[in-house]
């Protein structure tokens, strides 16, 4: 595979994904934000539903199909 191809693949790419931290959660190509609370947070993704539960949490950047959210996240479910 070329360097095209592999940067292509990079931005064209519209799997979901979620990286989190002990500072942050961040969730690339969600659908649509479905309940947005203090200590719970719901996101639609590609078939199913990201429930968050915890404390303070916040939406510090939204961009296209990516949030990221702050706060003490407790538990994720899918």
């Amino acid at each position: 595979m070329s360097m095209y191809e592999e940067i292509r693949n990079y931005i064209d790419d519209n799997s979901f994904k979620f990286v989190y931290t002990n500072k942050y959660l961040n969730i690339i190509n969600y659908s649509k934000i479905l309940i947005l609370e203090d200590e719970k947070i719901e996101v639609m993704i590609p078939n199913r539903i990201l429930k968050i539960k915890g404390k303070d949490l916040k939406l510090k950047r939204i961009m296209n199909k990516e949030i990221l959210i702050t706060g003490s996240v407790i538990e994720l479910k899918m």
